[in-house]
């Protein structure tokens, strides 16, 4: 095999509640994470002994900091000598909380599985990943999970099918500065004793339940992210939050009639607005040769 076509789908946190910090200063976290149909593309191609080449058209970020180029390195430093160029485009979001560069990565894990034949394990795959970031271990396998940690405990969680608008605002919030945020702001106490016994996810549960803890302290900075929750919530929506650090913002909606009028509605105010669906899986290979 000499060349891989993926899809890195993007992914909303349904619930996220950070627990502290642990004993080597990461993040705690307990989440539900949803797959969805919004998604970049990624070719990988073997080169001749050249190394490895990003080519990446559709942002401006420096070649040896681009999430997939760290990726490679670690396998190839650690597992396998790795020469490709990988080919981008890019249609999520960045620092949206989509998980963008998350999902690259675990695309270009599995996509060197393939092509090179490595037969990694879930465990190698997953070790690998949270050497990138706590989003890339999920985005390996998608769909709806429980996570935990610092993103290294996965399990599936049964759910509804979803129909999503999202929108990005012009406002962005890097990962790091959400947490500095976060660890330096008032802590809101609040129970997660519901998703004990949880067997499926639907949309009264998370009308009743589900929060996002990063949400309270980017509203404050951004005052944005109310005003797009409350133009979802006047155009029908039957839930709003917004997702992982920000600013992103998506609505449930119940019917996709109503999910269409409200999308028609409002991309005339927001230039970063997408329809998109729950799916099953976080990378799809597209093709192979």
């Amino acid at each position: 095999m000499q060349n891989i076509s993926l899809r890195a789908n993007a992914k909303l946190n349904l619930f996220l509640k950070i627990n502290g910090i642990t004993n080597f200063g990461y993040h705690d976290m307990t989440m539900i994470n949803q797959s969805i149909s919004l998604y970049d593309d990624i070719k990988i191609t073997k080169n001749d002994n050249q190394g490895i080449k990003i080519i990446d058209e559709t942002t401006d970020i420096e070649f040896k900091e681009n999430i997939m180029y760290k990726t490679v390195k670690i396998i190839n430093d650690k597992i396998s000598k790795i020469d490709v160029d990988i080919e981008i485009n890019k249609k999520i979001p960045m620092q949206a909380g989509l998980g963008g560069g998350s999902s690259d990565a675990a695309a270009v894990i599995i996509g060197l599985d393939h092509i090179y034949n490595l037969n990694l394990s879930d465990e190698q795959k997953i070790d690998i990943a949270v050497k990138v970031g706590a989003d890339v271990p999920f985005c390996l396998f998608g769909g709806t999970k429980y996570v935990g940690g610092i993103g290294e405990k996965i399990n599936h969680i049964k759910s509804d099918n979803f129909l999503f608008i999202i929108i990005k605002p012009d406002e962005n919030m890097p990962t790091n500065q959400a947490f500095m945020l976060y660890d330096n702001s008032e802590k809101i106490k609040r129970s997660t004793d519901f998703l004990q016994g949880i067997k499926n996810i639907d949309l009264d549960l998370i009308r009743k339940n589900f929060y996002n803890d990063f949400e309270p302290i980017i509203s404050d900075k951004f005052s944005i992210i109310e005003k797009i929750k409350s133009d979802f919530y006047k155009i029908g929506a039957s839930f709003t939050m917004m997702s992982g650090s920000g600013t992103t913002v998506y609505a449930i909606f119940d019917e996709e009639n109503t999910r269409q009028r409200a999308y028609d509605y409002l991309k005339n105010e927001y230039k970063n607005i997408f329809l998109s669906n729950t799916t099953k899986s976080g990378i799809e290979i597209v093709s192979f040769s």
